[in-house]
Order: structure tokens, then sequence, then C-alpha cells
């Protein structure tokens, strides 16, 4: 039997969503993948595997970073 854990424990980045989104508690063997909003850049693992103890792995959380060309070509067009 899995253990199941809160995906607070790896949280979503700010600009970005995760294929757990939505879900408060995933089963040991769940992949969560981040994809960034458009305009942004992840930096980091862009997913993490729940194991069977119950630890993320990678456990680092990624972020999503502003591409700066991105901002300034369409702030031109606003």
């Amino acid at each position: 039997r899995g253990i199941t854990s809160a995906t607070s424990s790896w949280p979503v980045p700010s600009n970005g969503y995760s294929s757990c989104s939505g879900v408060s508690q995933v089963n040991s063997g769940t992949n969560c993948l981040v994809t960034c909003s458009r305009g942004y850049t992840i930096n980091g693992p862009s997913s993490s595997r729940r194991g069977n103890d119950g630890i993320w792995s990678p456990s680092s959380t990624p972020n999503c970073q502003g591409n700066k060309l991105y901002f300034t070509i369409t702030a031109g067009f606003f």
C-alpha cells in the first residue's frame, strides 16, 4: 500500500502550474510536472516524483522566471 501525502510539500511556483494542481494529496509514485506561464522560463526541476518513502525526488522546487525579452517586446504593444 502506498503512502499518501500533501502536494504542498512540493509547491507550484508563482507564474506556473503543476499537473498535480487541484489535488491536495497524491499517492507514492505520482509524478508532478510543472509548466510555466507564457513569458516565463522554468528554473529548477520541471518534475518531481513522490517516492514510496513519501519524499519528493528531486526535493528542490522550481521557480518560473520572467523572460525579460518577452516582456520588453510585448510591453510596446499595450
